[in-house]
């Protein structure tokens, strides 16, 4: 075992005395499964209203600290928008969220989501490869709202070794809502990751994802993840496992906010 993954396996050890992993709000639960099946043939005026309501229901005029916990499933019908094309069954995942106010403005996070250099921005690829499948610059130039890729990396999981995965995603821009612009993003496992030295399963991931600014200066990031993964010590079955995935969405944010604060590299 590396000392990378010597030091995944303890952390997610220690995550079995972390705080619980508790039910979302049954409101909130609502609005992250309406984002995720408005993010593609959704008006701008029916996200606009799901962001009104989300920012109610979190209090974000307010909120200074990090909400998360689990959520209810995907649907078959919910996981079908998706489009992959094989058999998939959303029960077998487990599904988390995480609400997270830092400090960036909008237009340096939507920067650093799109990049390309996710491997230089976050510490947790053995190699990444973004492919844009959409024109970058119609995007930037606000020609058009959304903008596609497709992404290959390569990441190691304590216990089962390195795995390479293929996502689908894509991010989406909102303009004119009550707090100015805002952007969607979404991703899907294409296929099964495939494991380099053991026989773990990863077969689903699917990501929604929200960024606003409320107030100057803050940018709140609401996500919810639906996951299968059976590998070494990641079992997503496991509520440590879960909280350790919490636990790294918010650090992912922790350095977002970094570069936010510092220029990306």
């Amino acid at each position: 075992m590396t000392l990378r993954e010597a030091l995944s396996a303890a952390t997610i050890l220690a995550c079995a005395a972390c705080r619980g992993v508790d039910p979302a709000p049954e409101d909130l639960e609502g609005l992250l499964h309406y984002l995720w099946e408005k993010y593609p043939e959704g008006s701008d005026a029916e996200l606009v209203d799901a962001l009104e309501n989300l920012h109610l229901s979190i209090d974000g005029a307010e909120l200074e600290d990090t909400l998360d916990g689990t959520t209810a499933l995907l649907t078959d019908e919910e996981v079908a928008l998706a489009g992959l094309d094989r058999d998939v069954d959303p029960s077998e995942t487990a599904g988390v969220f995480i609400v997270d106010p830092f400090p960036c403005d909008l237009d340096t996070a939507e920067a650093i989501v799109i990049s390309t250099e996710q491997d230089v921005l976050y510490d947790v690829f053995d190699n990444y490869e973004r492919r844009y499948t959409t024109d970058l610059e119609a995007y930037l130039e606000r020609e058009t709202a959304t903008l596609s890729w497709e992404v290959t990396y390569t990441t190691t999981i304590p216990l089962a070794g390195p795995y390479t995965a293929d996502l689908a995603g894509g991010v989406r821009r909102i303009p004119d809502a009550p707090f100015g612009d805002f952007f969607l993003t979404r991703s899907v496992l294409v296929e099964p990751a495939a494991f380099e030295r053991s026989d773990g399963v990863f077969d689903q991931d699917y990501r929604i994802e929200l960024y606003y600014a409320p107030r100057s200066g803050t940018v709140i990031h609401v996500e919810a993840l639906w996951r299968n993964m059976h590998a070494g010590l990641a079992n997503t079955d496991s509520e440590a496992v879960q909280r350790f995935i919490l636990n790294s969405l918010e650090d992912w944010d922790d350095q977002t906010a970094h570069w936010c604060e510092n220029g990306m590299p």
